[in-house]
């Protein structure tokens, strides 16, 4: 993901670092295979995915930072909402506690008793709200210093 972003504007990858090193990740996108499966899209609507955080940083809030970077840029572009899935457990249980149950569950889509989740989130009304990480992670576009 992280290359086509380079090459292909319709794919926007942040990252979070605290110094030099990458602590999670966070991209918008085109919704993928997956969303398209459990749902129809609305045409030029946005995914939120690739949000992977570096487990010596979780429960530090970054997934929590990089989650309102992201909505602040969906809102500076225009969206109303965005989709994300989850088919890992441990994101499930992630997303479950800050979303509640998933709007749309692709049962048994992994094996049996092995789901994929999807949530369409809206975005407070076009409130945008701030974003700061305490001083302990920064966001920037693109990937700075990674290879």
């Amino acid at each position: 993901m992280v290359r086509e972003s380079l090459t292909d504007d319709r794919i926007r990858f942040y990252a979070a670092f605290t110094g030099d090193s990458v602590v999670g990740t966070i991209a918008l996108f085109e919704p993928g295979d997956l969303v398209r499966c459990g749902l129809t899209p609305e045409p030029g609507c946005l995914e939120v995915g690739g949000v992977y955080i570096h487990p010596d940083h979780q429960r530090q809030g970054v997934a929590q930072s990089l989650l309102a970077f992201a909505e602040d840029e969906l809102l500076r572009l225009g969206h109303d909402f965005y989709y994300l899935d989850a088919g890992f457990k441990s994101s499930q249980q992630y997303w479950v506690s800050r979303f509640g149950n998933a709007d749309v569950l692709l049962r048994d889509y992994w094996g049996q008793g092995a789901h994929h989740m999807i949530w369409k989130r809206w975005l407070g009304g076009g409130e945008v709200r701030s974003f700061g990480c305490d001083g302990k992670v920064s966001v920037n576009e693109g990937i700075r210093g990674v290879e």
